[in-house]
């Protein structure tokens, strides 16, 4: 997806507009086209906007009207004429783009690359690709899809974490649990890390887990269930709150843990 700002069409309307601005003046002033030689410092300035023009189409992916456009940068236009052969290029091929426009307040949460610290994107890069695209959909108002993406990236930490503290079951395994089972035998495992001869380690551990642990519940009970079987739909404010948990999971979860 091409990511630029207004600004750039702006620079590509005013650029467009000095060319023609200049052809107008010389067609109006000077109409026998060898009296414009007197003025060819005015007709060189097309040539240079032109290079701009083309400059701007290829940024903005307009490959046809960039193509058209250079080849005519060696002998610019001298009427207005041919000039606007060459614009109307550009205008075809603006016809086909969707514009899409976000809020100053959303912008930071598109294709946000340090929405995890680096050393949990390194530990977690698929929970980092699914809460990146939570974020672009966060940018583009798609609410409820952001809480589906914060949740996929979820539940890998989840059984993760379940791994971790030796969460098993006999008929199936971890990754076909469902996340009030993984939470349960969790919880246990908890409990039994608290039940050790006092230590430091036994100490750090247990805050470790239980930390995790408690992220872990507030996914599941006010998120998981509602998501997963579209029982919900949510607003921006959810979708940031939740995108926003997210990222303390597995903040939590990469000081000690990998993917």
């Amino acid at each position: 997806m091409l990511r630029v700002y207004a600004d750039r069409y702006i620079d590509l309307g005013e650029r467009i507009n000095d060319a023609k601005a200049v052809l107008q003046y010389t067609e109006d002033n000077f109409p026998i086209e060898s009296d414009r030689q007197m003025i060819r410092k005015e007709l060189d300035k097309i040539g240079a906007d032109l290079i701009e023009i083309e400059g701007l189409c290829r940024e903005l992916e307009l490959p046809t009207a960039s193509k058209l456009i250079r080849k005519h940068m060696g002998t610019p236009p001298n009427t207005r004429r041919e000039y606007q052969i060459l614009i109307d290029a550009v205008y075809a091929e603006l016809e086909g783009k969707l514009f899409l426009y976000v809020p100053t307040n959303l912008a930071k949460f598109y294709e946000d690359d340090d929405i995890l610290s680096e050393n949990a994107r390194l530990k977690y890069p698929s929970p980092y690709r699914e809460m990146r695209e939570s974020g672009c959909c966060i940018s583009c108002g798609l609410w409820t899809a952001s809480v589906f993406h914060s949740m996929r990236a979820a539940e890998i930490g989840v059984k993760g974490l379940g791994n971790k503290l030796g969460v098993a079951f006999p008929d199936k395994p971890i990754e076909l649990a469902e996340w009030h089972q993984i939470l349960d035998q969790s919880d246990s495992k908890i409990k039994a890390i608290g039940q050790l001869p006092k230590s430091i380690q036994r100490d750090e551990d247990q805050l470790f887990y239980s930390t995790a642990a408690a992220q872990f519940r507030y996914f599941k009970d006010g998120w998981r269930v509602r998501v997963a079987h579209g029982r919900a739909i949510y607003v921006e404010a959810e979708a940031i709150k939740l995108l926003d948990h997210t990222r303390d999971f597995f903040e939590t979860l990469s000081l000690r843990l990998s993917e």
